[in-house]
């Protein structure tokens, strides 16, 4: 018996999963069977009001008060866009505090130093399978279509090296580029090379990281539908309304009682009362006016005690964010500064290990200490106020 109860459990409970494999003829890592979890990701966490502001609120801890050294700060990172350091970090940080990772596109110049940082959209990127010597694939960029079409393999799309900075190996994929554009001069060397990518993955052990929202997904759906639920009753339930039914008043008495109603109630919620005539006076009505109070189809209780553990449900997805972070109300009126503090230094040792990782990946670009400074309480308020 205890066999065949756990054969059915099994059989109705769906987990949210996700399936990687290597497909079609370019052998690309689809980042689920539809190649769109990101986007799915990003949709869901936007749309939830705890989880977008859960995510804008890590976002703020990972840029900290930007990098110790302020001159990188300053630093351009990026002609074309004139990127300075601060605003890279911003675009990194955005990618992180959704997806935990980022896709930063890498160029350099003629003696292999790095002269071109910028940061591409997370739901466009993905991997090729590693060669046979086990070295990175390559990286698509694309608009990705759907599952049938990615499959035949007939999309054309943008690639890039996977990061290497042996300047042996960057020449020779200079080289090949200038090969395929026929340009091997040396503006053509410069002009055609593609670049490389470096993938920064807060989850190594995974092909693509699990999004922070994903333990708590179904939690974040079920907040914007909630919210969706109440939109939909409002604009067109069945709300509450007052019938009045006057008896025995001749034409000129009815209207000016339905002018009084009008009076009583203004403009714009005279919708809310329903003035019922009959044809003839009614003589079962007790009195000279009758009123019925009809209920409406909406119940503003229904999911409150829901609320709050999909909330906290989410919270917990996002490194157990303390609530005092996110609510404004807690973090400025219902709380003491001092639980206000330590909210702000628990959740910078949480996050420590998100800048340490961003550090690291800087020092293979530049020297310099890339070290980010912590957020303050002060820099956290501004940061509320704004957001």
């Amino acid at each position: 018996m205890k066999d065949k109860v756990g054969k059915f459990v099994a059989s109705i409970v769906e987990l949210f999963n996700r399936e990687v494999k290597a497909s079609g003829q370019k052998d690309i890592y689809k980042n689920d069977s539809d190649n769109l979890y990101p986007n799915r990701v990003e949709l869901v966490e936007r749309n939830s009001v705890t989880a977008f502001a859960a995510s804008n609120k890590l976002k703020s801890f990972i840029v900290g008060q930007g990098f110790v050294d302020t001159s990188l700060n300053e630093q351009i990172f990026n002609r074309q866009k004139r990127l300075r350091g601060y605003d890279f970090l911003q675009l990194l940080a955005h990618s992180l505090k959704t997806h935990r990772g980022a896709f930063v596109h890498v160029n350099y110049d003629m003696d292999g130093e790095v002269n071109y940082l910028d940061v591409l959209d997370y739901k466009k990127c993905r991997i090729s399978k590693e060669d046979s010597t086990d070295h990175p694939g390559k990286i698509y960029y694309h608009d990705w279509p759907g599952e049938k079409k990615f499959d035949r393999g007939d999309t054309k799309c943008r690639w890039f090296y996977p990061f290497n900075k042996d300047i042996d190996i960057i020449n020779d994929q200079r080289t090949k580029d200038a090969k395929d554009r026929k340009d091997e001069s040396v503006e053509g060397l410069i002009r055609s090379y593609r670049g490389q990518v470096f993938f920064l993955s807060l989850d190594p052990t995974e092909v693509y990281p699990y999004a922070w929202v994903h333990p708590a997904y179904n939690d974040a759906d079920n907040e914007y539908r909630i919210s969706l639920y109440r939109n939909t009753n409002l604009r067109s339930g069945f709300l509450n309304k007052t019938m009045i039914i006057p008896n025995g008043l001749d034409e000129e008495t009815q209207e000016e009682f339905d002018e009084a109603i009008r009076g009583w109630l203004g403009a714009e919620n005279s919708s809310s009362v329903f003035v019922f005539k009959p044809k003839e006076d009614v003589a079962e009505l007790d009195n000279l006016i009758k009123t019925i109070e009809l209920k409406g189809t909406y119940d503003s209780k229904r999911f409150e005690k829901d609320e709050e553990s999909i909330a906290n449900n989410i919270r917990k997805s996002y490194l157990s964010i303390p609530k005092i972070l996110i609510d404004p109300e807690d973090s400025f009126f219902g709380s003491s500064g001092e639980a206000f503090k330590e909210a702000i230094r628990y959740y910078n040792k949480e996050t420590l290990f998100i800048r340490e990782s961003v550090a690291y990946m800087m020092d293979n670009f530049y020297e310099g200490d890339f070290t980010i400074k912590e957020l303050g309480e002060n820099e956290l308020r501004t940061r509320t106020i704004t957001d």
